[in-house]
């Protein structure tokens, strides 16, 4: 009995020694800390934390990338634009002022934007700062447009001034072939529509300045964005007016021209026969 007793005791020992012998080798082939179970599992969870995070950084690096570039060419832009204003001729100093304030005011909230973007470190909040870049700055969709129209008037304005000058002068050349006999009713009538295009298109560029000069970006807001969006429309529809008055004033010109040059051929033949 006492022989089966130790014998018994022998074999527990025995499997007490495996297991303790099979558990290391276990927790070694399976990755498995003998110290904690969870251990591998929380390796791979930290790995996977640590792979999002780079992730996430080189997002942020990308799209901070990406928003400057786009700043740095409204910049741009701008700067060509205030250059641009300070040249135009026709506009007046209270005009020339509140659009270079307009668009330095716009400068500053581009670079401070920038300033923003390159500091995020969050996804969401960079997202909503990248897309500010157009909804609420607008400066293609408003500033670009608005100067374009402002110089087009300024040009417009600069060839007014042009034909008044040369009206004046093809009103003395009327008025001295109408002395030699010649019949300038066609020319004077040329003469009378092209003075009336010139005027109207001098109006519209007046309009189509009095109109945009003030306009500022909507910051977001869509009932403004909707305003400025109608705004910018009818100063182009006055533009294209003008522009065809313009053409119509250089038809009369032409028209004109013809009977000067009809009086000028007479006054030689004339000269050659009395010759």
């Amino acid at each position: 009995m006492k022989k089966n007793i130790n014998k018994n005791i022998s074999s527990i020992t025995v499997v007490f020694l495996s297991m303790f012998l099979v558990v290391p080798a276990f927790a070694q082939v399976s990755g498995v800390s003998v110290n904690g179970v969870g251990s591998a599992s929380t390796s791979r969870m930290q790995l996977r934390t640590e792979a999002r995070a780079k992730a996430m950084a080189n997002t942020v690096q990308k799209v901070q990338g990406t928003g400057d570039k786009e700043i740095s060419n409204r910049i741009d832009s701008l700067n060509k634009l205030l250059t641009r204003v300070q040249s135009m001729k026709n506009l007046s100093d209270s005009e020339k002022t509140s659009i270079s304030a307009n668009l330095q005011g716009v400068l500053a909230s581009m670079n401070s934007l920038k300033t923003k973007i390159d500091s995020d470190t969050s996804t969401t909040t960079l997202k909503e700062d990248f897309k500010s870049i157009t909804a609420d700055y607008r400066v293609y969709a408003l500033v670009l447009p608005q100067t374009s129209l402002l110089s087009a008037s300024d040009r417009i304005n600069t060839i007014v001034s042009q034909m008044q000058t040369l009206s004046s002068k093809l009103q003395t050349r009327i008025s001295s072939a109408q002395s030699d006999g010649v019949d300038v009713s066609s020319a004077n009538s040329s003469l009378s529509d092209l003075n009336a295009k010139v005027t109207d298109a001098s109006s519209q560029a007046s309009l189509i300045s009095q109109e945009i000069s003030t306009l500022t970006p909507d910051q977001g807001d869509k009932t403004k964005a909707s305003s400025n969006e109608t705004i910018l429309k009818d100063a182009r529809a006055k533009l294209k007016v003008a522009n065809q008055d313009l053409k119509s004033a250089r038809e009369d010109v032409t028209s004109i021209v013809k009977v000067i040059k009809s009086d000028k051929k007479n006054s030689e033949a004339t000269s050659t026969t009395t010759n």
